[in-house]
């Protein structure tokens, strides 16, 4: 990665560059120049398109209008937010100190998605495979370390139905807690938009249900009815009503599970990527819900 390269197609003062962080599909990265950090995303896997991206950064925008928090989209001196050289792909926003949201944080949750629900931005694109479509049955039987999770597998795919498009907006997709940053100030901060796309929102509440308030097989139903009385008011919408809701966390995880045990089965794949994939699909494992999990859920969302 040529810093040279970045700070210049992004009109910055040359500075300092560290890495700050990585995830399944980028490195991140901590530029400082003229006094002021930023936090630049480089993309593992080249293949972004900046109209999607520039969907992504229309929500961002409304959502802040909207009062929300989040960092800047920043363009390249062409007004490009894409920045590819080489075959590598960045993206450049403005950084954001704080630390990792927590279940403590329910009800802010709730508003914060119920905000991004209500902007109803809608687009031409359909929803993508990854979200409402999962691998053939028998691919679990080729991860040998899936094989004491095989019938729990079977019964999450079981759960994965195509998505309405008519019932699809644009959506975050990834409302973790690690994805809201309580700020230095008190404030939450709304990270990693880079997987916004169109959703079902009624499947995005379930899977944030699960995600905030399932943890080591416990389900925390005050959290969980927080966090659906402050969507509620935010956007009006109903909680989920079946285990159908769960559809696309449920696909999220299996087609996690799937690419990251290819890659780590992948011996000229970059060691790093092998890695990293190897530890995610024994994280991914030991901590896969199951239907039970779900119905706790949605007995305290109702």
């Amino acid at each position: 990665m040529s810093m040279a390269w970045v700070f210049a197609e992004y009109g910055l003062a040359e500075g300092t560059m560290s890495v700050a962080g990585r995830g399944a599909m980028g490195r991140i990265w901590r530029l400082g120049s003229g006094g002021r950090s930023y936090a630049m995303k480089e993309f593992f896997w080249a293949g972004l398109d900046e109209a999607v991206v520039r969907e992504e950064a229309a929500l961002r925008d409304r959502a802040v209008e909207l009062g929300l928090r989040a960092p800047l989209n920043l363009p390249t001196t062409s007004g490009a937010y894409l920045a590819e050289r080489d075959g590598t792909q960045v993206r450049l926003y403005s950084w954001a100190d704080g630390v990792p949201g927590s279940p403590a944080d329910a009800e802010e949750a709730g508003t914060i998605l119920g905000t991004l629900h209500a902007t109803a931005m809608v687009t031409g694109r359909p929803v993508d495979p990854w979200y409402d479509r999962v691998a053939a049955p028998g691919r679990w039987s080729e991860i040998p370390e899936a094989a004491p999770y095989e019938e729990r597998l079977a019964e999450l795919a079981a759960l994965v139905r195509p998505a309405d498009s008519g019932s699809a907006r644009l959506c975050h997709l990834d409302m973790k807690q690690s994805n809201l940053m309580r700020a230095p100030d008190g404030g939450l901060v709304v990270l990693d938009w880079d997987n916004t796309g169109p959703g079902v929102p009624e499947r995005e509440l379930a899977g944030t249900l699960l995600r905030w308030h399932h943890h080591d097989g416990v389900v925390d139903g005050e959290g969980v009815k927080a966090t659906v009385a402050a969507y509620r008011r935010a956007c009006g919408l109903e909680p989920p009503s079946g285990l159908g809701a769960f559809s696309m966390e449920a696909a999220v995880l299996l087609n996690y599970l799937d690419a990251q045990a290819r890659l780590a089965a992948d011996e000229g794949a970059d060691p790093e990527h092998r890695r990293f994939a190897v530890e995610a699909v024994t994280d991914v494992l030991a901590h896969l819900p199951d239907v039970e999990a779900f119905e706790r859920v949605l007995d305290a969302a109702a």
